[in-house]
């Protein structure tokens, strides 16, 4: 009976500990659950086997996804016409792809605590806590970059808070989740053992950080840059169902050329319009198009356009694009998206049966095969040479770092979140953003159709931010940057560090066993 009760108890701690972080994602007032969110899990993993561990760490998950993943259930049936048994699947698919994170790490960390009990301290506990998470978040980037949804990394919960985030300028997101880890073991070790001192510790440690993030941004915020960029972000907020046909042409161009007499009052340098804003290929000799070049041209603006590239080698295949377009209608920079989203843009697995595996989402019978972009370039502007990211490519480290790497001195994010009725998933789409403006020091301006638009300046501060469900325009500025950061010269260092460390310290001690035998 006991042992029967000590099983219920640890797996109420476990399913306490998922949905613990699944609403720390929906941020406040909740983001400050992330940081006590793994100290249930903890006590259920305590003591127990590798194999208790991973089951339990499974359920972690899964609760982590049944909260934040019920999004999928209204947004299935825009894209699918209706709500079924697929909707569930799904839900329990991408639930399932997160667990597989918290899972294994229950299951290693456990593990790693019996092989070398003999050997632990504290300090080393809280090291292979955060280490071991840290680089399984790495490699479990890697298998899932397609799906962003999934990334549920502790770091992401903070994005709201961009105070917490500073020192991801160096160690990038993964600092920040590996600080967010070892304070759950500080709180449950205190907890455990009935000592107030750890407590304190992690009091200390989390005041440390907040002093530290408060002064990089107030360091950051007002650090002289280069010339401010005026950019004007159109968002044309049409809905997702809307179909450009003879019946809506005239009403939806309508809604392109007003917003295009908007910005030109504003007399901005840059006009900056969301993914796909033209959902066709471009042609020089599109009318829409040069119809909304001819109003701005005589204030010398540019424009950042996203629409369709017909591939060279066959018309069926497509380029999710931006284009820089001078005011007198030359194309004179343009960049592909790189990273696709699977089941929508691409299949998950292309060499396995799951290469049919697709939503249905493009019903407009305007959209053809996308390709994948072979790497980034960056617009070369009249203002510096700016980066693009379009829609999911926000959500990982890599495309921003990418860009920056290349000599990106601003950064431009397009996206188009008119599938997603509620704010939640437009709004993680915008905090994520933060996030890449603070690992890269640079200045964002933020434009998407249904979503969440603005501008983030390079201490992670939001100088602005809006979601409209009429079409707007929003004016701001960005001040190009040129200093590259730690994390953007080097990228995922501590995660490689603490991986060596990791697998050094275990033969390290697995030689000292073998000696004291």
């Amino acid at each position: 009976m006991f042992k029967s009760l000590q099983s219920h108890i640890r797996y109420m701690l476990a399913g306490l500990s998922g949905v613990m972080t699944g609403l720390a994602f929906y941020g406040s007032p909740f983001s400050w659950l992330e940081w006590l969110a793994l100290v249930p899990l903890f006590f259920a993993i305590n003591n127990t086997k590798p194999g208790k561990a991973l089951a339990t760490g499974l359920l972690t998950g899964l609760s982590t996804g049944l909260v934040f993943f019920l999004w999928v259930f209204p947004v299935a049936s825009r894209f699918m016409g209706r709500a079924s048994i697929l909707s569930f699947i799904f839900y329990l698919t991408l639930s399932l792809f997160y667990a597989a994170l918290p899972a294994c790490f229950s299951f290693l960390f456990t593990w790693y605590k019996k092989v070398l009990s003999d050997n632990f301290i504290i300090l080393q506990h809280i090291f292979v806590a955060g280490g071991l998470w840290i680089g399984l978040e790495w490699l479990h980037c890697l298998v899932f970059t397609g799906i962003p949804c999934t990334l549920l990394y502790p770091v992401y919960s903070q994005c709201p808070i961009p105070a917490l985030l500073q020192p991801a300028a160096v160690t990038g997101g993964a600092g920040i989740s590996f600080i967010i880890v070892a304070f759950n073991y500080l709180i449950f070790i205190a907890l455990l053992r009935k000592k107030a001192w750890y407590v304190v510790t992690g009091g200390i440690i989390f005041a440390l950080l907040t002093g530290y993030g408060v002064i990089c941004m107030k360091m950051w915020h007002d650090r002289p840059a280069g010339t401010p960029v005026k950019v004007c972000i159109l968002q044309e907020n049409i809905v997702a169902e809307a179909r450009w046909n003879d019946a809506t042409a005239d009403s939806l161009a309508n809604i392109f050329i007003s917003l295009n007499r908007q910005a030109a009052a504003m007399k901005p340098d840059l006009i900056l319009w969301s993914e796909t804003a033209i959902p066709w290929t471009f042609r020089p000799d599109d009318d829409l198009l040069n119809a909304a070049l001819q109003i701005s041209a005589p204030g010398g603006a540019r424009h950042v356009l996203g629409m369709l590239t017909a591939a060279t080698d066959n018309a069926e295949n497509v380029y999710n694009s931006a284009y820089y377009i001078e005011p007198d209608g030359r194309v004179t920079g343009i960049t592909h998206k790189v990273q696709m989203l699977s089941f929508v843009e691409k299949p998950l697995l292309d060499w396995s049966i799951l290469s049919k595996l697709r939503m249905p989402v493009y019903r407009m019978g305007l959209q053809k095969n996308l390709l994948a972009g072979k790497r980034r370039s960056l617009l070369r502007t009249a203002f510096g040479q700016a980066g693009v990211i379009i829609c999911n490519e926000t959500l990982t480290g890599e495309p921003a770092r990418d860009v920056c790497g290349q000599g990106a001195t601003f950064l431009l994010a397009m996206s188009n979140d008119a599938w997603f009725l509620d704010r939640n998933i437009p709004r993680f789409h915008f905090d994520y953003t933060v996030l890449r403006a603070i690992e890269n020091r640079r200045d964002i301006a933020v434009s998407s159709n249904g979503g969440f638009a603005g501008f983030i300046d390079a201490s992670g501060k939001v100088v602005h931010r809006r979601q409209s469900r009429e079409p707007q325009c929003i004016y701001g500025t960005i001040q190009p940057r040129y200093k590259l950061t730690f994390y953007t010269r080097y990228g995922d260092v501590l995660v490689y560090m603490c991986l060596t460390a990791l697998f050094g310290y275990y033969i390290y001690c697995g030689i000292l066993k073998r000696r004291q035998v």
